[in-house]
């Protein structure tokens, strides 16, 4: 028999996400597929669903139950520890690591079941922001295939790693004190590090610039931290919209790397 498992994201409300699990197809055609596509209100996990508050619906099938799937392996198991560490660490509280460890071990029926994509509403709209606001060209080139195939996670992962080789190129790739090159959040500390600057859009040494370039050292550092490095480990689900908002910033901070100025270490 096999088990259908529901992850619904909501636009608004303190814990934004709701999980249904061990649903016959009976059951979630009645609970949660005729209700959406009547624009109807329905419960997922005792809360009211409206269906114009959905910013996402994902709905998976397995053969196993939750449970079964959980304690499957101690490897497994052990893995989960390891992102619910990430996840401690960077202070989110929103996210819900078994449950979508559970909802990612099965086939993805969501198109299936519901039609179109939860999202049909917001992929057109999203896809001409998308040509309006993402127009630094190697940010465009490294998302937009990505983006127009639906993939909105990868694409954004695929920006932020654009963006570090743009950083690493124009900074002629840095190294730490043993030689090793760096990347990732170092990377931005060093580079944009305003009291020793290997790139600066700025040339004055007054302490308004000096703010601004520590200010954007931790954007960029906080993009490879928050941003690039979940999206490599595969522990967020993403929308179109905020995809498209997350690619912006990539495309802001892209901007700056090439109105920045490579500043010659020996002149230092």
């Amino acid at each position: 028999m096999p088990y259908y498992h529901v992850a619904i994201a909501n636009k608004s409300g303190k814990d934004r996400w709701a999980f249904a699990f061990n649903m016959s197809k009976e059951q979630v055609d009645e609970r949660i597929v005729l209700p959406f596509k009547q624009q109807r209100p329905f419960m997922c996990e005792k809360r009211v669903i409206q269906p114009s508050d959905i910013e996402f619906v994902k709905i998976s099938k397995t053969d196993k139950k939750y449970s079964e799937i959980l304690h499957k392996s101690g490897r497994k198991r052990t893995f989960r520890k390891v992102m619910s560490r990430l996840v401690a660490e960077r202070g989110d509280e929103d996210e819900h690591i078994d449950e979508w460890y559970v909802i990612d071990a099965g086939k993805d029926v969501t198109r299936e079941l519901i039609g179109e994509i939860s999202l049909s509403k917001e992929i057109p709209k999203a896809r001409t922001l998308f040509d309006n606001l993402i127009t630094h060209p190697k940010i465009k080139q490294a998302s937009q295939s990505q983006f127009e195939n639906e993939q909105y996670r990868l694409a954004v992962l695929e920006a932020m790693i654009s963006l570090e080789v743009m950083i690493k190129e124009k900074a002629k790739y840095p190294t730490d004190n043993k030689g090793k090159e760096l990347s990732g959040v170092p990377l931005m500390h060093k580079v944009f590090d305003p009291d020793d600057p290997i790139l600066s859009w700025r040339k004055d040494t007054r302490q308004i610039d000096r703010d601004e370039l520590e200010g954007y050292k931790h954007i960029f550092a906080g993009a490879m931290q928050g941003i690039r490095d979940p999206k490599a480990h595969a522990i967020f689900q993403i929308s179109p919209m905020r995809a498209l908002k997350l690619l912006t910033l990539a495309t802001l901070l892209a901007e700056l790397v090439d109105a920045s100025e490579y500043i010659e270490q020996n002149q230092k």
